[in-house]
C-alpha cells in the first residue's frame, strides 16, 4: 500500500499489511473476533486457544470485496499496517 495521504512529506512511503483482526457473526453484538497475524513472513490464524498457518491468499477474502454475500460472515474490522 502506498501512502495517499496529502499532507505526509514522502508521498512514496510503502506500508505492508501485517494483522488484521477478524469479526466473525451477524452483527456488532453477536459473533467472535479472531485476529490474522503475519509472523516471520508466516501468516497465523488466532481463534481463542487455537493457532493455525494458513496461506496467504486466505487473508486477503477477509477484506477488499466489492459485493458482499450472505454466506461470508466473517470481515476485516481493524487492519494494521507497518512502513517498509
Amino acid at each position: 500500500m502506498s501512502n495517499t495521504a496529502d499532507d505526509v512529506p514522502d508521498a512514496d512511503t510503502a506500508y505492508r499489511l501485517f494483522a488484521v483482526v477478524v469479526h466473525v457473526g451477524s452483527g456488532p453484538n453477536h459473533g467472535h473476533y479472531v485476529a490474522v497475524v503475519n509472523s516471520h513472513e508466516l501468516w497465523l490464524y488466532f481463534d481463542d486457544d487455537a493457532v493455525d498457518q494458513i496461506d496467504e491468499s486466505f487473508v486477503t477474502s477477509y477484506f477488499g470485496s466489492t459485493h458482499e454475500t450472505l454466506a461470508n460472515t466473517e470481515h476485516g474490522y481493524i487492519l494494521f499496517y507497518e512502513q517498509c
